[in-house]
């Protein structure tokens, strides 16, 4: 409206009287379709023009409220909610309300609840405007579902296709053209007449199977090959259509997808057909000759193949077991089952399962040692089970027998170390009786320290064979405690100090620079270093040097102790079984004072006890050694020196 138009009205308007304004505003009023009524500020009604009367079948409603008509009792509690909450804020609002017709139809309503103010800004009446909008729900509703389908189309490149055979006249939806990846989209937004080319081996089948389909009314599903008009390209489609009558006649209708991809791969898979057969043939020969078990079940536990090997065990024929589950056929009841739990915990997993299970088949109960592996499909799903099992009893039989006899080994350690022990105290307690009635003479001085000197040997000895029986048993006992390693190795090479001033080599120590906390036996940490100093002074020459330092890694909450000397070093071939028990090296063999073997698998045992590792390294012969001890460690503030 112009501004000489609105201002005109209002001329108009002010020059009425109230009277005539009234009926102005019912006049208006009474011919909309909104529904329009005037509430108090007690939410009872002033005013109800005729389309809201009508609707809600009410009459005389001026001055009473929701509840004194008859109006839905729970839209006229909201809209007394509303009435309160727009005089509150003074503020509009919205909303929208579902009503059953008579019929038990739904009917949508939106409206606004609006507050009108006086000169002093006071909410004087609120007015709620509405207006069904049922059908433009239901409008709404359908061009949703309809854009559903159109972007399904889309996403799937498929194009639905009505033919007019009355026209010739071929119709697509969505539009071909919009349809990305549509097969032919330039080719299929066009009249019949001028659609493009289909291939001539194809064509008269195609038209034989429309033709048939108009004259039964039942669906047809052809491939085709189509040819793009610009492009000279040949394209596989897949066409299922079927004919409807309605008021607009009789037509075809289908749907269009584009194969050639899956066409292309089929050609080239029986391309290769042949040579995959060939393959699978060889395979076959092989597993059917190895005398391992070969199988593979379906997800479910079914029997899809099982080798010669495997039927020999079973007792049964191929046409027996193929297909079914191993229960099914008399098989094993308990290994049966576990092999269904194993099937299920790859399956779930997709990880292959390693085992060993005894299983009672035509050839009595043996024991097999198998692996289960996931067979995946293109998805990366599984999609069955395959597996191997040998027959490992004899293996078995044979390693029970070894582990037997290293049992009946270690107890013999046992009672022998005991034995030698027992006779070394009096012994020891002889000597020193004969340390108190010696004369002095020089020969007799060299006869007690040799005594000495191979009772502290032979002591030594025992020891070591006790621990290592001990060990070998799970029976040595750790005390740990909170340790300050410096302190502990320190003490250690103090106490070989001696030892090693006898054969003329220089031991040489360095701590660290900070406090390095280890939780350990004191005892057992002790003796393994001690170990590994004996060591390397056994394997030093006089004027050599046995360097021993510690090396934090904090990085790694770990601590290194190294123990290097210069003497007769050590084969690299050799390193590996320095630390097996009663093993020993060239150098060890040539040594008079070789000893057992034990003190370095000893060191091994306490350290891994310990949870730590040790190794040792060489250049070879000649070039001396390095032994390196790797324990968890804590570290402390830096120690002073």
């Amino acid at each position: 409206m112009s501004r000489d138009c609105r201002q005109k009205w209002t001329d108009f308007a002010e020059s009425m009287t109230v009277e005539a304004r009234l009926r102005l505003c019912e006049a208006v009023m009474s011919t909309t379709g909104d529904f329009v009524c005037l509430l108090d500020p007690s939410a009872r009604f002033i005013y109800a023009n005729a389309a809201f009367v009508d609707r809600w079948g009410l009459s005389q409603v001026a001055g009473k409220s929701f509840f004194e008509l008859d109006y839905p009792v729970d839209l006229g509690r909201r809209h007394e909610e509303e009435v309160e909450q727009v005089i509150s804020t003074k503020e509009p609002l919205q909303g929208v309300v579902a009503s059953a017709s008579d019929a038990g139809q739904a009917h949508y309503f939106e409206y606004d609840v609006r507050p009108l103010l006086d000169n002093e800004e006071r909410v004087e009446a609120v007015a709620i405007i509405g207006r069904e909008i049922t059908q433009e729900r239901e409008l709404r509703r359908r061009k949703a579902t309809q854009e559903r389908l159109l972007r399904t189309l889309k996403a799937a490149k498929l194009v639905v296709w009505e033919w007019d055979t009355d026209k010739e006249e071929l119709i697509t939806y969505p539009s071909a053209k919009d349809t990305e990846g549509a097969p032919f989209s330039e080719a299929l937004d066009r009249e019949w007449s001028e659609y493009a080319e289909v291939h001539p081996e194809d064509e008269a089948e195609l038209r034989r199977k429309q033709k048939r389909a108009l004259e039964t009314g039942e669906s047809y599903r052809h491939e085709y090959r189509l040819r793009h008009p610009e492009r000279e390209e040949w394209r596989w489609l897949e066409d299922v259509g079927k004919a409807v009558e309605d008021e607009q006649g009789r037509r075809l209708v289908g749907v269009l997808r584009d194969v050639t991809a899956s066409r292309r791969t089929k050609e080239r898979l029986e391309g290769v057909s042949e040579e995959s057969k060939r393959c699978f043939r060889m395979h076959e020969a092989i597993v059917s000759t190895t005398p391992d078990l070969a199988f593979v079940f379906s997800v479910d536990g079914r029997l899809l193949y099982a080798n010669d090997a495997t039927l020999a065990v079973s007792g049964r024929t191929w046409n027996e077991v193929v297909g079914k589950k191993l229960l099914n056929y008399g098989s094993d009841r308990e290994a049966s089952q576990e092999v269904d739990d194993d099937i299920s915990r790859v399956v779930a997993t997709k990880k292959p399962l390693r085992g060993e299970r005894v299983y009672k088949g035509a050839r009595g109960a043996r024991v097999y040692e198998y692996i289960m592996s996931p067979v995946f499909d293109e998805d990366g799903e599984v999609e069955a089970v395959a597996g191997t099992a040998r027959d490992v009893t004899e293996h078995r039989r044979a390693r029970e027998k070894l582990e037997k006899a290293a049992e009946q080994k270690n107890r013999f350690l046992a009672v022998l170390s005991h034995e030698l022990r027992n006779p070394l105290v009096p012994l020891r307690l002889g000597l020193h009786v004969l340390k108190g009635a010696r004369s002095g003479g020089e020969k007799e001085e060299r006869a007690y320290q040799t005594i000495e000197r191979q009772i502290d040997q032979l002591t030594r000895l025992v020891d070591d064979l006790l621990d290592l029986t001990r060990i070998s048993r799970n029976k040595l006992q750790l005390k740990k405690e909170e340790l300050e390693l410096n302190e502990v190795v320190e003490k250690s090479v103090e106490d070989h100090q001696a030892l090693f001033s006898g054969h003329e080599v220089e031991l040489v120590f360095e701590s660290a620079e900070e406090e390095i906390f280890v939780d350990g036996d004191v005892s057992r940490i002790v003796q393994a270093v001690g170990n590994l100093l004996q060591n390397a002074v056994k394997f030093t020459d006089p004027g050599g040097v046995t360097q021993v330092w510690l090396e934090s890694k904090p990085e790694d909450e770990e601590v290194e102790i190294h123990i290097r000397d210069d003497g007769v070093g050590i084969d690299p071939e050799e390193v590996c079984k320095l630390f097996r028990p009663f093993e020993q090296s060239d150098a060890a063999r040539k040594n008079s004072s070789g000893g057992l073997g034990l003190g370095l698998a000893l060191v091994k045992s306490v350290v891994e006890m310990h949870g730590g590792e040790v190794r040792a390294q060489s250049e070879g012969p000649g070039m001396g050694a390095e032994f390196v001890v790797r324990l968890p460690a804590k570290f402390g503030p830096k120690r002073g020196r």
